[in-house]
């Protein structure tokens, strides 16, 4: 299935391209009421990952500053 990249994965994938590391840097996407637009994190680590960020309040202080 050949599937298109949304505008917030290609712009997730420049600004990684952009951060030199030696490790793996994730980068997420949020729309303003919290809802993940996009990751550049595997699949298979993405709902965990997911799942901490909000169960430690993640979302709450991203939104509050």
């Amino acid at each position: 299935m050949d599937e298109q990249m949304t505008r917030a994965e290609q712009n997730l994938l420049l600004l990684e391209a952009a951060i030199p590391a030696n490790e793996k840097f994730y980068i997420w996407c949020y729309e303003e009421n919290g809802k993940t637009v996009a990751s550049s994190c595997p699949e298979g680590m993405r709902e965990i990952l997911e799942r901490a960020f909000r169960l430690f309040g993640g979302v709450e202080k991203t939104l509050a500053r």
